[in-house]
């Protein structure tokens, strides 16, 4: 009867704390890409944390396993992990002895089981000497990829009502390779659709068209030009068909031939005698 009462007062006060305080409690995932947790787009991304909740921060999509990580202002927070990092086994009891360079006794750390995500929980702020009470902080995390290369992502952690449960930190998107574009063609092949009734000017598709346009004609890339613009690639390979077809057809010349160019000779004088013309 007891655990029975425990149960239903546990669930009673968990049920009103959800009513009182709902987005602390909503269980939404938020994805960012590495560039952003990386801090290479934009503001580190930031991570609200309300009273007595925490938030995930897992590195599983990327396959990068997590090696370091710091909290700057621990007096509201918590961090752990569902594996081991290597600043928290330094101190465990799994580590051997040896001598480093300088002499001195060292201890080598090996991690047998791997840490990909982080738990923060928010706590009732505790005092430390010297540390300043602050409403946000920040969580710097290094991770080593299958290259073996370490990386770092930087996180600003806030206090708030948190709207998710798990930020997911998925692989960056390698941009597409660029189309090979002619854009002489597309250029003609407007034209042509215009007189051809295909296309109205200004209407529309033809702003998008000359957009797209535009934006090739300041070089940037084909894939992004046809994103920014809303033009298809279908569209784009049509007028460049109607582009092309509307070159004129050059006819092979025909060599004609030459006549030899016949030799001019001057004419020849004749010889005159003086004296004998004098002496008659």
């Amino acid at each position: 009867m007891n655990l029975r009462l425990a149960v239903t007062t546990l669930s009673l006060t968990v049920a009103l704390a959800a009513i009182n305080n709902p987005e602390a409690f909503a269980q939404t995932v938020r994805t960012v890409s590495l560039e952003q947790a990386q801090g290479r787009e934009a503001e580190p991304v930031t991570i609200p944390l309300a009273a007595g909740t925490g938030v995930n921060i897992s590195f599983i999509s990327t396959n990068a396993t997590i090696v370091h990580a710091w909290l700057d202002n621990p007096s509201w927070l918590t961090l752990d992990s569902d594996g081991c990092l290597v600043s928290a086994a330094m101190a465990g009891a799994s580590s051997q002895p040896s001598r480093n360079t300088s002499g001195r006794i060292a201890r080598e750390v090996t991690c047998s089981a791997p840490s990909y995500v982080l738990h923060l929980r928010r706590i009732n702020d505790l005092k430390f000497p010297g540390l300043p009470t602050t409403n946000h902080t920040t969580l710097s995390v290094i991770t080593r990829n299958q290259d073996g290369a370490r990386q770092i992502s930087v996180f600003r952690l806030v206090r708030g009502n948190s709207t998710f449960h798990t930020v997911e930190v998925v692989p960056s998107q390698q941009p597409a390779p660029s189309i090979s574009i002619d854009l002489a063609s597309i250029q003609r092949g407007r034209e042509v659709a215009i007189r051809q009734n295909l296309l109205r000017s200004g209407d529309p598709l033809d702003s998008k068209i000359l957009n797209f346009i535009n934006l090739l004609g300041t070089g940037t890339p084909s894939n992004t030009a046809m994103t920014r613009s809303g033009v298809s690639l279908q569209l784009v390979n049509k007028l460049t068909e109607l582009g092309r077809n509307s070159l004129p057809t050059l006819e092979p010349r025909r060599e004609t031939p030459v006549s030899p160019t016949p030799t001019l000779t001057s004419p020849t004088t004749p010889y005159i005698d003086v004296n004998s013309v004098a002496r008659d």
